[in-house]
């Protein structure tokens, strides 16, 4: 009887958040600390304003969901209130995209694991022509999946766990990690996959702004966090948990030793504020 009045509970819709206080659900993930510092940026946001919108408890979902999952249940409002992703046109027609570069752009700044026999070979690649000789691999309906196949790519995919085993046995050539990600990454997954190591001296770059987005619903919930967001940098908030979090792989990515190749973005909305350079990471 138990388990049937908890699963009733999760299939509940849960109400839109008004300006008064309210519970705020965000979704929940596997392993949530690769968000710690968005979840932070969103407490912030929400702390900043709450003369002005109330009290709020920002909290995890009660149960994980993909991102194709989360997609549907913050369109009929069941679940979660926000959820953040990169965007596209379509992403911001169904939903409202707080138009605030979350880790400041820094996802569009790659460079990938790879297995360790193949560094000779990735030192061979230095245009867009080349990247055609190898295969990405990439999870399952990630949104990067679709830039790397319009220049042509290959994309192998698989789910994200799955994807440092198949590098481990060279399924595929190249991982590419955001740069706030692949060394925590590599951390966490080189004791079971020993042949995988960290390229040296490619970067991949497309600009792949990273948004919180909220219903088209609920729209006080998107003023007030995007009103936040515009209060935290302008006082320097927004930056300093940005370097808290990622000052320490900024240094080590080497941007000054490394090859760039540039991939287009042609998902990039028309009105992404790339004029807003303080929003934006910038490579020195």
């Amino acid at each position: 009887m138990r388990q049937f009045v908890i699963f009733s509970i999760l299939l509940l819709p849960i109400q839109i958040v008004h300006a008064d206080t309210g519970t705020i659900f965000y979704p929940r993930y596997q392993d949530d600390t690769r968000f710690i510092d968005i979840v932070e940026l969103l407490n912030g946001a929400l702390e900043k304003t709450t003369k002005e919108f109330g009290g709020y408890q920002l909290m995890a979902s009660p149960q994980q969901m993909t991102e194709n999952r989360q997609q549907q249940a913050l369109e009929a409002e069941q679940g979660i209130h926000l959820m953040w992703m990169s965007t596209s046109p379509d992403k911001e027609t169904r939903f409202k995209a707080i138009q605030i570069p979350l880790r400041k752009g820094l996802l569009g700044y790659r460079i990938s694991l790879i297995h360790n026999e193949e560094q000779s070979k990735i030192d061979r690649l230095s245009s867009m022509k080349d990247l055609l000789k190898i295969q990405i691999g990439q999870g399952i309906g990630w949104g990067d999946v679709s830039i790397y196949r319009y220049s042509r790519i290959k994309v192998f995919q698989a789910p994200y766990k799955a994807l440092f085993r198949m590098l481990n046995s060279k399924r595929f050539d190249i991982f590419p990690r955001g740069i706030n990600e692949v060394f925590d990454e590599y951390s966490q997954q080189k004791e079971d996959n020993p042949n995988i190591t960290i390229e040296s001296n490619l970067l991949l770059y497309y600009p792949w702004p990273y948004y919180i987005f909220t219903s088209k619903k609920n729209p006080l919930l998107h003023q007030r966090i995007e009103t936040g967001f515009n209060q935290m940098i302008k006082d320097g908030s927004f930056d300093r948990i940005f370097m808290k979090h990622h000052a320490d792989a900024i240094q080590k990515a080497r941007f000054d030793q490394r090859r760039v190749i540039q991939i287009p973005n042609p998902y990039l909305p028309s009105n992404t504020p790339l004029d807003r350079t303080e929003l934006w990471f910038q490579v020195k």
